[in-house]
């Protein structure tokens, strides 16, 4: 306790007295394994429903938080915010049908391709394409040095026949698994020669493994949020197939030319514009609408600017409609984080102290839809935020999935995503309040920010954290509140504590009688 007392009178100077830095603490312990654990056991409760975006479950989910935040006290009729709910709506297209076809082949969907980017498809008749090699542009090798692609689609092989220190070799292995870091690079070099999007071919055997992979990672069949899309995936479209499907379209006998893609090679000759055929897209997209509603409570500052932004996404992932999805760790351990801190606050404030900035407590919704939740709530709220705003998002707190140098899961830990500037601003007071923890909170850091909500506030401008300590069984039934490390979530959010605090800091009210 006295080690903590100390590291939060040097954090802090001219804030916090002795006694003041014990009141806090007070409060800080009342952040508990079992607090923590039954909210999670409501949240992920089957009677609730699950959680799924835009569902009667997820409903069930913002109504059990929003009773919470009137529990603790927060304001939820301010800043436009309505009753605690901030409303809005996702419209985007569904994929009904998508086919591509000519005289030599028809192509389904999923069967034979897919693509992320469906939603800037349409219907069309005898589109140019033509094969472009590995669609690479080098000083010393360059697929597009004699063909004219505009206005046409390209055929790329999906992997390149480049070592590891970046050097041209002279056979490509058309058995290797797509490398999907390949994909935008080429995408790029494409769009600037003037393509209409790129079809990829990959490896028939690999195919099945890649869809699985690709699928679970990005968005799916939806367009949602036309600016977010491009800044993630980018609206110029991409088309990832097995290699027999496009070889069949192309009218291409498979081992003959590959057999001659090598032979090329070796000579550091292109075989792009060798093959070329046109295709026809027949493709049935419909709009799709629904309301969701992300979860706002407000404490007042002394200052109207918002000091820190605690959030969480309480939604769900639900991929079959027959089996229960209770979202434990993904992500009920996070939002029951920002439940207990709402309440935490909420009573240091009712103690007789006063943040010196406003603290927002926010559950998103729509997070597993592509952040839709978080990037309406930070383009549409009237909430005072400045270049000291931090937004410090929680989301996948209660399972710890990373091993430590000896191979063993660490226990008291948290990964911080952030941005490398973000990092140079904050990693040393981030660690400094871990070692002041109690036990200290081991922590690691990683520039890899757009996994979570707190991507959008890094979209805006806005500063901002995530905190994450493993997936565990994410995206699965398997994901129940048993497997959680409760200790581990207490740690965490004690540590999200301190930072806030560190953020807002809190005085004394004097009341003159």
């Amino acid at each position: 306790m006295k080690k903590a007392i100390v590291f939060l009178m040097i954090l802090f100077p001219g804030i916090f007295n002795l006694s003041k830095a014990q009141d806090y603490l007070k409060f800080k312990d009342s952040i508990t394994e079992n607090n923590l654990r039954k909210h999670v056991e409501v949240l992920c409760n089957k009677g609730l429903g699950g959680r799924k975006f835009a569902t009667q479950g997820e409903t069930n989910a913002a109504n059990y938080i929003r009773n919470q935040f009137v529990s603790s006290g927060l304001a939820g009729n301010v800043y436009g915010i309505n009753n605690y709910f901030q409303n809005y709506s996702l419209c985007f297209d569904t994929l009904i049908g998508l086919n591509i076809e000519n005289q030599n082949k028809r192509l389904s969907n999923l069967t034979d391709f897919f693509t992320m980017e469906f939603c800037f498809l349409k219907d069309t008749l005898n589109v140019d394409v033509i094969y472009a090699g590995f669609g690479l542009e080098r000083e010393d090798y360059s697929d597009y040095k004699n063909i004219d692609v505009k206005n046409k689609w390209v055929v790329v092989e999906l992997n390149s026949p480049i070592d590891s220190t970046g050097k041209l070799i002279d056979f490509f292995d058309f058995n290797k698994s797509g490398d999907p870091r390949e994909i935008n690079h080429k995408k790029e070099i494409a769009q600037k020669k003037g393509a209409l999007g790129v079809i990829f071919k990959i490896n028939t055997q690999k195919y099945p493994e890649f869809l699985g992979h690709c699928v679970s990672d990005w968005i799916r069949y939806r367009s949602k949020d036309i600016a977010l899309l491009n800044r993630l995936y980018s609206t110029y479209p991409g088309i990832l197939a097995k290699q027999s499907a496009i070889d069949s379209l192309l009218g291409i006998n498979t081992e003959e030319f590959n057999e001659r893609i090598n032979i090329q090679l070796k000579k550091h000759i292109s075989t792009a514009g060798e093959k070329q055929t046109k295709i026809s897209f027949k493709i049935n997209k419909q709009q799709r609408c629904f309301r969701s509603q992300n979860v706002i409570g407000i404490l007042k500052g002394k200052k109207e600017t918002v000091g820190a932004i605690i959030s969480a996404h309480y939604d769900a992932v639900k991929d079959n409609d027959t089996l229960f999805y209770p979202g434990a760790n993904d992500n009920a351990s996070g939002t029951s984080a920002v439940i207990q801190l709402a309440d935490v606050f909420s009573k240091i404030v009712k103690s007789g102290y006063i943040p010196e900035k406003t603290i927002v407590f926010v559950a998103f919704s729509g997070e597993e839809e592509g952040l839709v939740g978080s990037e309406y709530f930070v383009k549409h709220n009237s909430l005072s935020i400045d270049s000291s705003t931090l937004n410090i998002n929680l989301d996948c707190i209660g399972y710890i999935g990373f091993l430590d140098s000896e191979n063993q899961y660490k226990d008291n830990f948290s990964i911080i995503y952030a941005t490398e500037n973000e990092f140079s601003r904050l990693k040393l007071k981030l660690n400094n309040l871990a070692l002041a923890e109690i036990p200290p909170l081991n922590i690691a850091f990683d520039q890899n920010y757009e996994c979570s909500d707190n991507a959008s506030f890094v979209y805006n401008g806005i500063h901002a954290i995530n905190l994450l300590s493993g997936w565990g069984g994410m995206h699965s039934p398997k994901d129940i509140p048993e497997t959680l490390n409760y200790h581990n979530m207490q740690s965490i959010t004690r540590y999200a504590f301190d930072i806030i605090m560190s953020e807002v800091h809190c005085s004394k009210i004097y009341v003159n009688k």
